[in-house]
């Protein structure tokens, strides 16, 4: 019995490790590696990347720590959390992480195949300025048991760039107005306006009211659809929206 309690504990101990320490570990052929930083979201914070820098001359191997600016102390499992990468041009799928030790420090160590499938920044501008919110959704690629569907969200600071979107195959949603996602207000997809062929989308009030609408199944038949204090708290004040691709 003793044998059999000594054991969950270690069990339990080594689930419960938390950290500050990231390594990222690259494998492919990686045509759009960064010469400076790698931006990593990690468990699905977009609006707090971790900064990592390369940890040899390879660039394979990139090193870095996360921290909270709301709460420096603040730490995260360094077993099973998921994170991607930002490649500029590019974006990883989601991964999950694997504890490990180095220096006597445990890291999250993660591992991502760099993907030759070009990514696009989205700029997002409105008239007048407004903040907004975004979640952005990524079905994973392959299925081994470190590999998981992305879901992430932010509410960015300063310039208003999603960056690296996928866009034939990752989902882009946007609430505008807001500090950060509700899951009572509607989304704009994004999508429907920004496609790899289409690089800009300007629209005026009213276009945004009928595309937040129809970007929801079954809100185009619903008699309350264009409620705009429903569609969005502050939808009244914006004049006009423009998405642009910008590469």
């Amino acid at each position: 019995m003793k044998n059999v309690i000594f054991i969950v504990l270690i069990a339990t101990s080594a689930a419960a490790q938390l950290t500050h320490s990231v390594r990222v570990k690259l494998t492919g052929t990686c045509p759009y590696l960064p010469a400076a930083s790698l931006q990593l979201v990690l468990n699905g914070n977009e609006t707090v990347p971790a900064t990592l820098e390369p940890a040899d001359a390879t660039r394979r191997v990139w090193t870095g720590d996360w921290t909270d600016p709301n709460d420096p102390t603040r730490r995260f499992p360094a077993k099973g959390s998921t994170a991607s990468v930002r490649l500029g041009g590019a974006r990883t799928d989601c991964r999950i992480s694997v504890a490990d030790s180095k220096h006597d420090r445990i890291e999250a160590v993660f591992t991502f195949d760099c993907d030759e499938r070009p990514a696009s920044d989205v700029r997002v501008e409105t008239d007048p300025d407004q903040k907004f919110s975004y979640a952005r959704f990524l079905r994973r690629t392959n299925k081994t048991e470190l590999d998981c569907d992305c879901l992430e969200f932010a509410t960015p600071p300063g310039v208003r760039v999603v960056p690296d979107v996928r866009l034939k195959t990752e989902v882009l949603n946007l609430q505008l107005g807001l500090d950060e996602p509700d899951r009572d207000v509607l989304w704009l997809h994004v999508n429907d306006l920004i496609t790899p062929t289409s690089a800009l989308a300007q629209l005026n009030h009213d276009d945004v009211v009928q595309a937040i609408v129809f970007s929801t199944p079954g809100e185009g038949f619903s008699s309350n659809a264009h409620d705009v204090h429903r569609v969005i708290p502050k939808l009244s004040r914006l004049k006009h929206l423009t998405l642009t691709k910008v590469k």
